[in-house]
């Protein structure tokens, strides 16, 4: 024998939950979390492009360098790619939409690995240019700033060259390497799965050429020691000292918290690997808790740096200019301007507006995640309804959900939700119209706020009632398709 197998009890078949374990998972997973960072990294973008503050000029663009990169990784692992990976193999195989154009797996590979090198690049890139602003403007470093820019992004696009051109042939390799592991399923046979290499090591070594993170450090360090110098020497004041050390305690934060996030599925593959452990459902769950990194970094940018979120949320209409255009953000915006002189809701606002933006996306998940057999649904359903028009198209119909509880229940707690905020804003607005009248409000101020008040309670209406037909009428089993073709 050329190799020793596995103990069975280092590799489980399976994880706690059945699901966890399959494609569609993982599929479902990244695809969710990526849609729901879109959002967040457009704002986040819009932040650093329209609304950073003069004295973090210097910054703006570095800044924005790395949002794209993020967000580039983001998009490209949870849409583009998807990686289905057998851990602690290095193969596995793409789930995403360059799978579906028949792009090569070694490409998709590679396009993953430049953008993470990106990412580590860009990382010391924003600290580079924050040391070189504060302290370096007339030193030597100035005339090597170009080169050292350049090389790292040649080695980030060129370290994994060795692993790429020594990438092994897939039928023997997969025999050689998956025959360690008994417990591996039978696909990781089949032309599907690609595998990267037999030698698990030399990829790591292969990965030190980057030495990106590594000068990250240094030039925080640097940073550090230069601020401890000038404090030495009383060439700053300290105000001055306190903001800067402001903008590197915000600039660390904001490239550690998403390094902590990655950092536990990291451990987990490192010790995976050593260990020969295999672990689908785990495997999975590391992969989509790595996909959250592009979601925290623009959150923690976004929150962080005090300056920039003062800034983007210092307008009563911000929140309303960047998000989708909704009735629940309209009578909450409403309600800001007229409590413009008690800012206790400002600090609220963007926790709010995450919160139900996500809840948005998150409450049909169960119903998602629950689709039916389509034929034995097909069936069940039809069965209900009291005759079968003849226009109907049976291949055509697609059927959500077998139960209306998947379906009725998170409608519910939805609209119960939004529509108790909606009355809770128009409530409060009613009650500073009423405060404001007769000593900061005209009459004819008054009116012009109550006709704009009821003027907004139209799209309620419009929304509402077609909302609670549907709901009724899945409730009662109640089938008129004209009243559904209105509704809709």
């Amino acid at each position: 024998m050329l190799f020793e197998r596995t103990p069975p009890e280092l590799c489980t078949t399976g994880s706690f939950a059945a699901f966890l374990d399959t494609p569609q998972f993982l599929s479902s997973t990244l695809h969710i979390i990526t849609l729901t960072g879109l959002p967040i990294h457009v704002f986040g973008a819009m932040c650093i492009v329209f609304r950073t503050p003069p004295q973090m000029a210097n910054m703006k663009w570095v800044m924005l360098n790395l949002h794209i990169w993020s967000v580039a990784l983001d998009v490209t692992f949870g849409f583009l790619v998807v990686p289905f990976t057998y851990e602690p193999v290095l193969a596995g195989y793409p789930l995403g939409v360059l799978a579906e154009f028949g792009v090569d797996m070694k490409y998709q590979y590679y396009l993953c690995v430049v953008l993470v090198a990106g990412v580590l690049v860009s990382v010391a890139v924003l600290f580079e240019t924050r040391f070189f602003v504060l302290y370096a403007r007339d030193s030597f470093w100035r005339h090597l700033r170009c080169p050292w820019l350049i090389i790292n992004y040649l080695i980030a696009f060129t370290f994994m060259l060795p692993t790429y051109f020594m990438i092994p042939e897939q039928v023997s390799g997969k025999r050689y390497q998956f025959g360690r592991y008994p417990c591996m399923p039978d696909e990781v046979y089949d032309e599907k799965v690609f595998l990267l290499s037999t030698w698990s090591s030399a990829v790591g070594y292969n990965s030190n050429l980057n030495t990106a993170g590594e000068q990250a450090l240094v030039f925080m360090i640097l940073i550090y020691w230069n601020m401890r110098k000038s404090m030495s020497r009383i060439k700053l004041s300290k105000k001055t000292l306190e903001m800067q050390r402001s903008v590197l305690r915000a600039l660390i934060l904001q490239v550690t918290i998403p390094l902590v996030i990655v950092l536990g599925p990291l451990i987990y593959n490192t010790l995976a690997t050593l260990n020969s452990y295999y672990n689908q459902g785990a495997n999975n769950l590391s992969v989509s808790v790595m996909a959250t990194h592009g979601i925290v970094s623009s959150l923690a940018m976004i929150y962080l740096h005090k300056s920039v979120r003062q800034s983007a949320f210092a307008q009563p209409t911000v929140s309303v200019s960047v998000a989708s255009v909704s009735i629940i953000q309209i009578f909450e915006n409403r309600l800001l301007v007229l409590q413009h002189e008690d800012p206790w809701w400002r600090r609220f606002r963007v926790p709010w507006f995450l919160f139900n933006y996500l809840v948005a996306l998150l409450i049909f998940l169960p119903s998602y995640l629950l689709i039916p057999d389509q034929s034995e649904a097909k069936s069940d359903i039809l069965g209900m309804l009291p005759r079968t028009p003849d226009y109907l198209d049976i291949d055509r119909i697609f059927v959500v959900s077998a139960g209306h509880q998947y379906l009725l229940w998170p409608g519910f707690l939805g609209f119960c939700l939004y529509t108790g905020q909606i009355g809770t804003c128009a409530c409060l607005i009613e009650k500073c119209l009423s405060e404001n009248y007769g000593r900061k409000m005209s009459l004819n101020t008054l009116k012009l706020h109550r006709k704009f008040q009821k003027a907004l309670v139209i799209p309620l209406i419009i929304v509402c009632l077609p909302v609670l037909y549907l709901g009724f009428s899945g409730l009662f089993r109640f089938h008129y398709q004209f009243l559904n073709n209105i509704s809709i």
